[in-house]
Parts: C-alpha cells; sequence; structure tokens
C-alpha cells in the first residue's frame, strides 16, 4: 500500500460524511452561519443581493459552512421553494474563463435538479459557434431559470482561485451582472484575504460581505469535541472536559482553536500516543493536496533507499566484527 492511500483516510471532507452525523457535529461556529442564512431569509431576490466571502485558513470550518448552508436551504420550507443551491467542489481548475463558469452552473443544474432543467447544458450547445458566446451564454443561462422561477444560490469553495483565473476584462462582466442580475446569490470560502476587496483599482473592491472565521474559544473546545467519535469516545472526552479541563485548553493553544486539526488522530485525547508520522502525514495532505501523491511515492523510494544502505552497512559491519 502507498504512503497516500495508507494515509488517506486523515483527510477531512464534510460533504462525505452522512447528513444526520454531519448537521448533529454542527455545534460550532452558529453566529457565523446564522449571520448569513438570516441574510438568506431576508433576501428580497427579486433584486441584485448581497454576496458573502468566509474567510478563513485551512481547516477552520469554511466547506462545513458551506454545506451546512446547502442543507438549511433545503430544508427550508419558504426558500427550497424557489432557491436552489449549487456548491461547487473544492477544486475548480476547469474553470479558466467567464463563459466556462457559466457552462459549469449549468452542468450542475442539469445533474443536481434534472425535473427543472432536463437539457440546459445540452442545448446551449447550439452557442458554441456565435461569434458573440460570451454573452449570449449568460442570457441563455439566466432566461432558463427565470423560466423555471427560480433563484441560484452558487456556494464556491476557493472563490479566490476562481476569480483569479478570470481575466480583468472577465472580473469586471462579471462583477456588471451580479449588480444588475436577481438571478445569483454567491456564498464563497477563501483561505486568504480578498487582494480584490481592498485595492481601490480592482473591480471587486469592497464589493463582498466578510465573514472571518477564528480560532474556536474555550467553551467551543468543549463542544466540539464532545460531538466526535463513537459513544464510548465521547465518555472518554466527556470525562477529560470535567476533570482534566487544561488538557482541552493545552490542545487548543497548541492547535490555535483550528476544528479540522484539534480533530486529527495524533492530536486526539482518546490515546495516550499515537506515531508522529501520522501528523506529518496528515498536515502534508491538509496543507499540499496536489503535491502528495508525487511527494508520497518518492518519499517511498528515498525511504527503501535508506533502509538499504543501512541494511548494507550492517551486513558490512557484521563481517568486520567477525573478521576481528
Amino acid at each position: 500500500m502507498s504512503l497516500t492511500n495508507q494515509y488517506s483516510r486523515f483527510k477531512y471532507s464534510p460533504d462525505q460524511i452522512d447528513e444526520q452525523e454531519f448537521l448533529a457535529k454542527f455545534v460550532v461556529r452558529n453566529h457565523d452561519f446564522d449571520e448569513i442564512f438570516e441574510d438568506i431569509q431576508q433576501t428580497d431576490f427579486s433584486v441584485p443581493s448581497q454576496h458573502f466571502i468566509i474567510i478563513g485558513q485551512r481547516g477552520q470550518g469554511k466547506t462545513t459552512m458551506l454545506r451546512k448552508i446547502q442543507l438549511s436551504v433545503q430544508a427550508d420550507g419558504e426558500l427550497a421553494k424557489f432557491l436552489l443551491p449549487v456548491k461547487f467542489t473544492e477544486e475548480q481548475y476547469q474553470i479558466r474563463s467567464l463563459s466556462r463558469l457559466w457552462e459549469e452552473i449549468a452542468d450542475y443544474l442539469q445533474c443536481l435538479y434534472p425535473s427543472e432543467f432536463p437539457h440546459i447544458l445540452d442545448d446551449r450547445e447550439e452557442l458554441f459557434d456565435d461569434a458573440d458566446y460570451d454573452d449570449k451564454s449568460f442570457s441563455y443561462l439566466e432566461n432558463a431559470i427565470n423560466q423555471q422561477d427560480k433563484k441560484i444560490l452558487l456556494l464556491i469553495d476557493n472563490i479566490d482561485e476562481l476569480l483569479g483565473k478570470l481575466k480583468e476584462k472577465e472580473q469586471r462582466r462579471l462583477l456588471e451582472i451580479l449588480l444588475s442580475s436577481a438571478t445569483f446569490k454567491i456564498v464563497g470560502g477563501s483561505t486568504k484575504m480578498l487582494e480584490q476587496q481592498f485595492d481601490y483599482g480592482k473591480p471587486f473592491y469592497e464589493f463582498f460581505k466578510l465573514v472571518k472565521l477564528v480560532g474556536l474559544t474555550k467553551q467551543e473546545c468543549f463542544d466540539f469535541l464532545a460531538c466526535l467519535g463513537n459513544e464510548q469516545q465521547q465518555q472518554k472526552i466527556a470525562h477529560i472536559i470535567k476533570n482534566n479541563p487544561e488538557r482541552i485548553e493545552t490542545l487548543r493553544g497548541l492547535t490555535g482553536g483550528v476544528p479540522r486539526t484539534m480533530e486529527m488522530p495524533e492530536y486526539n485525547l482518546k490515546d495516550k500516543y499515537k506515531p508522529v508520522w501520522y501528523a506529518l502525514m496528515t498536515l502534508m495532505q491538509d496543507e499540499f493536496p496536489h503535491e502528495i501523491t508525487k511527494m508520497g511515492s518518492e518519499l517511498e523510494e528515498s525511504v527503501n533507499e535508506v533502509l538499504q544502505t543501512v541494511e548494507e552497512y550492517k551486513h558490512k559491519y557484521k563481517l568486520q566484527v567477525e573478521r576481528l
């Protein structure tokens, strides 16, 4: 088994967790969630609305927040009648132009909501050879959505990377659309502050409302850790919280109160010892997801070379001792 596959189980993905389990574990960040969701509930979708970006380092809960918003919209009796959440996957390498963004949205709509949009992606192929494809691509998408009396909530992780791939002309066109169209509302996630948000000369200067995720408080750490694991593990953690709360505070200090880091197996409070190698592999997968596969295979080769060299020296040393 390769190193990558052996330790891939430590990579956390909120979208892969069972819905009921996910909702049961959403016990922190409620204030941040309420700020965004209450805005969605109160939005007048007949006019262009406020757009959000959730800012936080890796592991702070941006993807978790986006899924919580998605599920909450789907569960809301009023919103679910007309507002359709479209949650992009974390990496959108294929989106390098504005027209490609509209194509991706159409693809999602046809896959996620086939009863409303059975052919929205297929029918747009007629526009491919049009000289004015970029503008007509959006108009076609918006008209198709409006014909169904729907609005779209775009949930885009790593939105800073997506915007960064667009040419400035496309960025300005997207801004014009968001300022004039009531069809879309965006909630994005980003690991860093958008340069455009603070650069007066950039298209999206002070355009998005920012929600910043910071490290968990002491009480939030208690609440978060108390819901992890199975019943037996939860009892152990509850015992620690009651009798040794300073261990939680130490954990919070070491991890910066970052939820994903606190949840990592090597840092948990259920066992006295876990190999440091687990920690290294988990952190690498979290911070360098694209490089880990290549590096994992290369690292295996390096480790094998080192072990082989050690064995050779042991063998040579043994022979020398025997000769003496």
